[in-house]
């Protein structure tokens, strides 16, 4: 008895990366896709298909088979060269090729009257349906071409909220203002009008508005990261410039000659000078503002809105911190605003660990700029230890909260060094025993008075 072999994938090029899947073309069958997991070895990505296969089962079983119009009807499941994969129709468009998505072509082509009528005819039969998806956004969404700004648009995951459907299918009107809701957000993650929109008189696409640019810091001797974190970036439709980040190594070599970094160590120092050319690229620049990113960092799916302009900023803020600090609850201020997607800010109240996504301007990278030339303590010190920078004091950052970037744990190229130089912050003298106690009688002081709150800051998506 003869085993049928595996679809062979491996030197193929996926047509789209996601976060946990890879699409590709069925080598046997050009009008199929083949879903397979990112990374085998992560459980987040068999559980993203198994997610899909439960969806379609449902729909199968409460839908009739209209409701496939809108989304790829899965074939069955293959067993290939990089894991086992779903099978599904591939949606093309009128002249052949393989349709792209929706935030992709919006940022990249705007948004044509052809398109804002696609969505609207989608969103109809959303609550023609009575289906509540389970994560209906732009970046999932394919809008296919059918004919002269003519299009269609097409479900690719997240089809069915499962836990919440049957409240959906037990009155029409509930059923609609739960799917009002989703569209909402649907309607704010939409990306920036990648710089050009639609002219109804010449029919043409022109000049719009600029977002602001994402820098990503990144050794060159780390090119799966770079994959890594532009495939995420890919995902909720962000585009971004890598700075070269500098050599912890280069700099164990100085200190072999003789160069000191007082009490820190080669590899912090060198990822303080890795934030300061980031620096340096936005001063550069005629933006008023930029997101940057260390090679690690993962991004919620609302992050494209913190782009399009920096008038919800709060007054003196130069810097907005995105990342999560899961350990316990921080010390922040009351609300002063919202970013464009809901969420809250707040002003830094001691210090948070961690700065692998943050938000500058030009006052705030002009500050850091100098701070990098000399390092004195670590960049997230840098940023947002009060306690202890002078810095942090000048930059006014706030926090997103909840956060909207996490470290993915790949590890860190600076730890090593971390277990040869230990920077201890233990008072060595009487008088730093002092301002010790003062720091700690000021953090005691502002509690008693209602003036910050112990905040929880983990990671969120997105925000309902």
């Amino acid at each position: 008895m003869s085993c049928k072999p595996p679809v062979s994938l491996v030197n193929r090029q996926p047509f789209a990366k996601g976060a946990h899947r890879h699409c590709y073309v069925h080598p046997h069958n050009p009008d199929l896709c083949i879903k397979v997991p990112a990374d085998a070895d992560d459980n987040r990505c068999h559980a993203a298909q198994a997610a899909d296969l439960a969806d379609f089962r449902t729909l199968r079983k409460r839908w009739p088979e209209a409701v496939l119009d809108r989304i790829p009807a899965i074939q069955g499941v293959v067993e290939t060269d990089l894991g086992i994969g779903i099978v599904s129709r591939l949606c093309r468009d009128a002249d052949g090729r393989i349709s792209r998505k929706l935030s992709t072509h919006v940022s990249e082509k705007g948004m044509s009257p052809g398109l804002a009528a696609a969505i609207d005819d989608l969103k109809r039969w959303l609550k023609a349906q009575r289906l509540l998806t389970r994560d209906t956004a732009p970046y999932n969404t394919l809008a296919m071409r059918i004919g002269e700004d003519e299009w269609k648009l097409v479900l690719v995951e997240g089809w069915v909220r499962r836990r919440y459907q049957w409240l959906a299918c037990c009155h029409r009107v509930l059923a609609h203002y739960m799917i009002d809701r989703q569209l909402a957000k649907f309607d704010r993650r939409m990306p920036p009008v990648g710089r050009v929109r639609w002219n109804p008189e010449t029919l043409t696409m022109e000049t719009h508005e600029k977002v602001l640019p994402v820098f990503v810091i990144n050794l060159d001797r780390r090119s799966d990261r770079w994959k890594a974190i532009s495939a995420n970036l890919d995902r909720i439709g962000i585009e971004a410039e890598r700075i070269p980040a500098v050599d912890a190594r280069d700099l164990a070599d100085e200190v072999g000659r003789g160069r000191s970094f007082g009490r820190i160590n080669p590899g912090s120092a060198a990822n303080m000078m890795g934030h300061g050319m980031a620096m340096r690229r936005l001063l550069e620049s005629d933006a008023p503002a930029a997101l940057i990113l260390e090679d690690d960092a993962e991004l919620g799916s609302d992050t494209a809105m913190l782009l399009r302009s920096v008038d919800w900023w709060p007054d003196g803020a130069n810097v907005l911190r995105l990342e999560e600090a899961p350990r316990r609850p921080r010390f922040l201020g009351f609300p002063a605003g919202k970013t464009p997607d809901g969420r809250e800010l707040r002003r830094v109240a001691r210090w948070l660990p961690g700065s692998c996504a943050y938000l500058v301007n030009r006052d705030g990278a002009r500050i850091l700029l100098q701070a990098s030339v000399n390092p004195q303590l670590t960049i997230d010190r840098t940023l947002f230890d009060l306690r202890y920078s002078a810095t942090a004091h000048q930059l006014c950052p706030y926090q997103v909260v909840p956060p909207m970037a996490r470290q993915t744990g790949a590890g860190s190229d600076i730890q090593p060094w971390r277990r040869q130089w230990r920077l201890s912050h233990r008072p060595r003298s009487p008088k730093q025993f002092a301002e010790v106690l003062l720091r700690k009688l000021g953090i005691f002081t502002i509690v008693a008075t209602g003036r910050v709150r112990r905040v929880e800051l983990n990671f969120r998506d997105t925000v309902q």
